[in-house]
């Protein structure tokens, strides 16, 4: 089957040329590719022409176009070394991010007056734990102290953050009955102790105390023991000064003793005669009815008034509830 190509420009004019390719009749004017410039150079882009294919020999017309796409072999190679790095090619773009984004912060910075909220600051030296009381008694670093199962802990501490204040206690670190509890109220436990511990268990038991500020922490672990059964004194009591004197010992007698747990306590000093010469009764869980070391204060003047003659005193220490002497000790008396 025969095929024509119509080829539709401007039309400017009729002219006909023949080639030794085939004849070409069309519009045209001044010298024009076309096809290639296989074909007459007077045909012009912008005219009408008729091609006559039976004229003019197939290849003519293909291998013009051939030419004219370029296979792709042909397409130049990029050599490795004409590529530019990746980091090379990026870099403008990134400086171009970060200069809009720093752009962008100085934006909000001046016009925003939302407050901004930075991270605490260390103002001084991490706190540090002075001393420690247990009850009525301050506690001796390394000892094993005998308390009740519901103790007093005052830890007495220096900071120089007093606006972020923690207190947190750990009971038997480590072991099936660890319990940690954080205390709240720091003026509180620094005048009437941890409440919040609960009950210990009996036997021994260790706990850490750990004081925080913004600057640092810093922890003791104090030993504790608690024991069970009825009220007992685990230790032989003692009176001092031995001997006491009436004129020169303006301090008075204190009568020394460790509790196995908190007890109303009543302690009776007689004379080698029989006589009551003292009675001092000691609350449960004050100085005198506490667990563990209790120290008993007393003037040395006895009840009737006057002061003490020289002689050997007898002491007994009652344990009030179930009216059980648990202790004995002795006041020797020279002036």
């Amino acid at each position: 089957m025969k095929k024509y190509f119509l080829i539709v420009l401007v039309a400017a004019g009729f002219a006909a040329s023949v080639t030794a390719e085939g004849i070409i009749i069309g519009s045209g004017g001044s010298p024009a590719s076309f096809y290639g410039g296989e074909v007459d150079e007077r045909l012009q882009l912008g005219g009408i022409y008729l091609l006559f294919p039976q004229l003019i020999a197939p290849e003519a017309i293909v291998a013009p176009l051939e030419r004219e796409i370029k296979p792709r072999e042909e397409i130049k190679e990029i050599k490795p070394e004409e590529v530019k790095p990746r980091e090379e090619i990026r870099k403008p773009v990134i400086e171009e991010k970060a200069s809009i984004q720093t752009a962008t912060t100085t934006s909000i910075t001046t016009t925003t007056t939302l407050p901004i909220t930075l991270p605490s600051k260390k103002s001084g030296k991490p706190p540090i734990i002075d001393s420690i009381k247990i009850g009525n008694r301050g506690y001796i670093r390394g000892e094993t102290v005998i308390v009740s199962d519901t103790p007093t802990i005052l830890p007495s501490f220096k900071s120089d953050d007093v606006t972020a204040q923690t207190i947190t206690l750990t009971i038997n670190k480590g072991s099936s009955s660890e319990k940690i509890v954080s205390i709240k109220d720091i003026n509180k436990a620094l005048s009437a102790g941890t409440p919040e511990m609960g009950k210990l268990s009996p036997g021994k038991n260790e706990i850490e105390i750990l004081i925080t500020d913004n600057n640092g922490s810093t922890s003791e672990v104090i030993k504790l023991l608690v024991l069970s059964g009825e009220t007992k004194i685990v230790d032989a009591p003692l009176a001092s000064p031995s001997p006491y004197s009436p004129l020169r010992d303006n301090n008075g007698i204190t009568i020394q003793y460790t509790l196995s747990a908190n007890a109303g306590i009543d302690l009776y000093i007689y004379s080698v005669a029989g006589e009551l010469v003292k009675k001092i009764s000691c609350q449960e869980g004050s100085e005198g009815g506490s667990a563990g070391l209790n120290k008993v204060k007393w003037n040395g003047a006895p009840d009737r008034g006057g002061i003490l003659g020289n002689g050997t005193y007898m002491g007994t220490i009652i344990a009030r509830a179930d009216n059980k002497m648990i202790g004995k000790f002795k006041v020797n008396v020279f002036d």
